[in-house]
C-alpha cells in the first residue's frame, strides 16, 4: 500500500522562504501524519535555490533551519537507486511530446514512484501533470 508524500523542492522551499502559499505548506508539514519523503537531490536543490534567490547571510540562516529539521527526522530520506534512474528514463519516454519534464523533475517523480509514495507535493505544473498521469495524488494548490 503506498505511503507517504514525496516533497518536491518547489513545495518544500516555501516552508523556508516566504512566498505565495508558504502558510499552506507550513500548515501541511505541521499536520501531515504520514512520512515526508525527500532525497539527496532535494538537498542539492534546497542549497542551490537558497543561494540563488537570497542574500548569503539569509540563505545560510534558512539553510541551517532546513538542515536542523532534516537532522531531527522531520523528513525520511530515500535513496536515488539504479531503479530510480531506470524509471526516470522510462518516464521521459512515456511523457515525451506530452509533458516536457526537466531531468531533475523526472528524477523526483521516479523517486516518489519507486519508493511507493502515495502522493507528491509540488507547485510545478508540469510535475503535477506527470504525477497525476502516473497515478499519484498531488498536494499543493495550482499556481
Amino acid at each position: 500500500m503506498p505511503e507517504g508524500c514525496y516533497l518536491d523542492s518547489s513545495f518544500l522551499l516555501k516552508a523556508y522562504v516566504q512566498e505565495t502559499n508558504s502558510a499552506d505548506v507550513v500548515r501541511y508539514l505541521q499536520y501531515e501524519t504520514g512520512p515526508l519523503l525527500i532525497s539527496l537531490l532535494t538537498d542539492v536543490e534546497v542549497v542551490s535555490s537558497h543561494f540563488r534567490k537570497l542574500q548569503p547571510a539569509e540563505a545560510r540562516m534558512l539553510l541551517a533551519a532546513y538542515r536542523s529539521n532534516r537532522a531531527s527526522g522531520a523528513f525520511q530520506v530515500v535513496p536515488l537507486t539504479e531503479g530510480v534512474y531506470g524509471l526516470a528514463q522510462s518516464l521521459a519516454e512515456r511523457y515525451s511530446g506530452k509533458i516536457l519534464l526537466r531531468s531533475l523533475d523526472l528524477l523526483h517523480l521516479a523517486t516518489a514512484l519507486e519508493h511507493g509514495a502515495a502522493s507528491l507535493a509540488t507547485y510545478d505544473e508540469k510535475l503535477r501533470s506527470a504525477s497525476e498521469a502516473s497515478g499519484l495524488a498531488v498536494v499543493g494548490a495550482r499556481p
